[in-house]
């Protein structure tokens, strides 16, 4: 796997994760207008039977969610231990690109920095990030390929 790819896991991730949540969001709103119809009054068992189904749906849909959540948490603590183990601008430079993400209020922007952004943060101009960058993938390309040849 490229330096780049095992970079971008962890927006994918995140990403699988917004869509998880989302439709969970939608199962409980479904699940809500669903008890908001009943009186009180008695009622068919197929009305039981939809709000069954509804609540298993949110359960899976819990559940996935859960575990999508596991494996980010994971797969972010792996990629993080590694990007520590480059010099500390390199180090930077990536957490701000590929880990680091906006706040709630500033996501109408996107969820990751921009390359300006990173460089204004850091102190620094945009072409200096892409030189640390590209070594920083370097570097880290190596110590991915020496952990490949280890467990070989």
């Amino acid at each position: 796997m490229t330096a780049v790819a095992y970079l971008e896991q962890v927006k994918y991730l995140d990403s699988m994760i917004e869509n998880k949540r989302d439709e969970e969001r939608e199962l409980w709103a479904l699940a809500t207008s669903m008890t908001q119809s009943y009186s009180g009054m008695p009622h068919g068992s197929g009305e039981n039977d939809k709000m069954t189904a509804i609540v298993k749906k949110l359960i899976d849909a819990r559940e996935r969610t859960n575990a999508q959540i596991d494996r980010y948490v994971e797969t972010k603590q792996e990629v993080v231990s590694y990007i520590e183990m480059l010099p500390r601008k390199q180090y930077d430079v990536l957490y701000w690109l590929y880990i680091k993400k906006r706040d709630k209020r500033n996501r109408g922007q996107g969820w990751y920095y921009t390359w300006a952004e990173v460089a204004d943060g850091l102190g620094c101009t945009e072409q200096n990030i892409s030189n640390v960058r590209r070594r920083a993938l370097k570097n880290l390309q190596t110590i991915l390929d020496s952990e490949k040849n280890m467990e070989s």
